[in-house]
């Protein structure tokens, strides 16, 4: 079976309902969703910063039914001794989420995440990125 683990911003996806994300959810056995504690904690960043109280308080509930459904397949994964070694060496890469004339450069929180997929062997989802091709040995389905 192909463990998943979500990116911060694939978990956010969920959370919103994005068609895309919403639609790959559906072809994929609950119990093979892993989530990292790095994107729970972004996830949670992110929450905060929406403006829109009802929004914001739709998608803390969201967040919460999400980590309570996965924490019975054991889906939380913590950010270990393994991974943090993984996060070092992708720490010295150029890692891009986007190219061209505005490139962004990968977090370091989004490297944690990248890292525990690698350590863990599992599949990374993500959105396209031009990173994903650089780092050996990544798996990743783009919903």
């Amino acid at each position: 079976m192909i463990v998943y683990l979500l990116s911060s911003q694939s978990l956010l996806d969920m959370l919103a309902d994005e068609p895309a994300m919403k639609a790959w959810k559906g072809t994929v056995q609950a119990s093979s969703i892993k989530l990292s504690s790095v994107s729970i904690g972004q996830a949670l960043y992110e929450i905060e910063q929406q403006q829109d109280a009802n929004l914001r308080a739709e998608l803390y509930d969201a967040l919460d039914k999400t980590i309570r459904s996965l924490q019975i397949y054991e889906g939380i994964v913590p950010f270990d001794a393994n991974a943090a070694m993984a996060w070092s060496k992708l720490m010295h890469m150029k890692l891009l989420h986007k190219d061209g004339s505005n490139p962004i450069e990968v977090s370091s929180e989004s490297r944690m995440v990248v890292a525990t997929a690698l350590d863990k062997g599992f599949t990374l989802v993500d959105a396209s990125r031009p990173f994903h091709s650089t780092v050996q040995g990544l798996k990743v389905k783009s919903p």
